[in-house]
């Protein structure tokens, strides 16, 4: 699956392609999730960035991910967005900071989720979106993130 994209920024003019998560863009995922969700967790960096690798690790596990790459040269990573869209579930949406504001974010939302969703991860850049009009009906639940309270057997 790829869908194309045309936007022009400034005097640069980027076009980008939407396409499934593949293995070498694991690490890069991993990285910019936790670099920029940490500093909404009142933790010790260390301690988060070491303890959270398991919740990406369920998610990653359990969740759809596309990525937005550079057209032509789909090793240059633009951002991504994880999401079950069966329920519909936001999990994560990110986008390099040089490339955002050019619809990027725009374009993963509107391939595959309606307008009324959930999301469970909520950074002061998603605050600032999700206080749009358009983003009215958005639900904020941080608490999917549990394990709904099942009890697993240590082997």
């Amino acid at each position: 699956m790829t869908d194309t994209y045309f936007q022009p920024f400034g005097h640069l003019q980027y076009d980008w392609d939407i396409r499934n998560v593949r293995g070498e863009d694991i690490p890069f995922i991993y990285s910019s999730w936790l670099e920029s969700y940490a500093s909404t967790w009142d933790v010790k960096k260390s301690t988060f960035m070491k303890e959270y690798r398991y919740v990406i690790d369920e998610f990653l596990g359990n969740s759809h991910v596309l990525v937005a790459c550079k057209k032509d040269e789909h090793d240059v990573v633009f951002g991504y967005l994880v999401a079950d869209f069966v329920a519909p579930i936001i999990h994560y949406c990110y986008v390099k900071e040089v490339f955002r504001k050019q619809g990027i974010a725009k374009s993963l939302f509107k391939l595959k989720v309606t307008p009324t969703f959930t999301i469970t991860h909520r950074t002061s850049i998603a605050k600032k979106i999700l206080n749009r009009e358009a983003f009215k009906d958005v639900t904020y639940n941080p608490f999917l993130l549990f394990n709904r309270g099942e009890v697993h057997a240590q082997n």
